[in-house]
């Protein structure tokens, strides 16, 4: 009877600490290597838009090494995010939600972007305050999509984020430019333009990366690719 007793003890355990870390889960994830945050000061955020460079390619593959901008809630539970990602062999843009709770991941249709190609993304919410809009695309050749994701719950998105997501084995993983740049970000609440506030944070440093806030609309990661 002892044995038994002590494997029902274990399990719940087990049972109870997955259900503190799902309690307690969300952003940012510890997958998040740094990242900058432009809080919106209470009011809603109703646009947001950014253009990035595509990096080369990494040396080493094997990593998956991900550079977006995104909106969040207050708590961070319900993240979207037009994202530009290395998959296996090469670049693709697309847009993604993930909801903490229940969790539920989306990632919309995929395109291949080549190094040198600009990326153009917003997100807006759409008449009625119901859903949000993410647009992304390339500016070589045009390609675009375009997501409605709905509000969960009526929830207000409030804060603004530029991210650099994805923990590398070796820094080899990363573009061996080391360095990435979000320029012409713009923002606004309640629809009207305002000047964020961003804060750097290196949140789970990997390769030396770093963050700066060069101003109000441009914001540069650099890591050591070596």
């Amino acid at each position: 009877r002892q044995p038994f007793s002590v494997f029902i003890m274990i399990r719940f355990v087990c049972c109870f600490l997955v259900f503190l870390c799902t309690v307690h889960s969300q952003d940012p994830a510890g997958s998040w290597l740094a990242y900058a945050k432009a809080p919106g000061g209470g009011g809603k955020l109703t646009y947001m838009n950014a253009t990035v460079v595509v990096p080369n390619n990494p040396r080493q593959p094997g990593g998956y090494p991900a550079f977006w901008f995104g909106i969040e809630p207050e708590p961070a539970l319900n993240l979207i995010q037009p994202i530009l990602k290395w998959e296996f062999e090469g670049w693709y843009i697309f847009n993604e939600y993930f909801q903490w709770h229940p969790e539920k991941d989306f990632q919309s249709r995929k395109h291949q972007v080549q190094p040198g190609d600009t990326v153009f993304a917003s997100v807006r919410l759409t008449p009625g305050n119901s859903s949000y809009e993410m647009f992304i695309t390339s500016k070589k050749d045009g390609w675009s999509v375009r997501t409605s994701i709905p509000i969960q719950d009526n929830k207000v998105f409030k804060d603004g984020y530029v991210v650099v997501e994805h923990q590398p084995f070796s820094c080899r993983e990363y573009p061996p430019d080391g360095t990435i740049t979000w320029r012409d970000i713009h923002v606004e609440i309640e629809g009207k333009v305002i000047k964020p506030k961003w804060k750097a944070v290196r949140f789970q440093p990997a390769c030396n990366i770093q963050v700066k806030v060069v101003n109000e609309e441009t914001i540069n990661f650099t890591w050591d690719a070596k």
